[in-house]
């Protein structure tokens, strides 16, 4: 977590960023993060979570992969390749959460201290919320500018098919 605050920082800093580095970063937070939460969600039930609650989060995580997914195959078409405050905040989410879940398998007194079982699962919500939200705004971006593109075309082409006409 401390690395991906600090790669772009340190890039800026030494203006050595790029399409392509913002690009690379965003997708190695997901094969970071989506990975580690996959396997708390094999690991959860050998250590006595109930199959309820697995099963939601295993939902949620599989929500977010679908959105995150979903959210870079628009990424840098018709938005910035870099990532934005909701894809920041979504990214911290998941980086507690995973901390979090750690904590069950190495001290479970602080786990239950904190009463990481009620937390946990709002967090996840919202990152489920918030890679839906980043999305929508990528998707929506694209949307209008396929309207933009495709209103034109289409007024081109009545222009040009009444102007035969005429």
């Amino acid at each position: 977590a401390i690395g991906d605050a600090l790669d772009g920082a340190i890039a800026r800093a030494l203006g050595i960023t790029s399409d392509n580095g913002a690009r690379l970063d965003a997708k190695a937070d997901k094969w970071f993060d989506l990975p580690a939460l996959y396997n708390f969600c094999i690991i959860l039930p050998i250590m006595g979570l109930s199959s309820e609650i697995t099963t939601m989060y295993v939902v949620m995580i599989l929500l977010i992969t679908i959105f995150d997914y979903y959210g870079q195959m628009f990424r840098g078409k018709y938005s910035s390749f870099s990532a934005g405050i909701v894809g920041k905040t979504k990214t911290t989410i998941k980086f507690i959460v995973i901390y979090m879940l750690s904590l069950d398998m190495r001290y479970q007194e602080i786990y239950d201290a904190l009463d990481l079982n009620f937390y946990i699962p709002l967090l996840l919500f919202s990152a489920t919320l918030l890679s839906g939200v980043s999305m929508a705004l990528k998707t929506k971006l694209y949307n209008e500018h396929m309207k933009t593109y495709l209103g034109g075309f289409i007024k081109k082409y009545l222009e040009e098919y009444f102007n035969d006409k005429g």
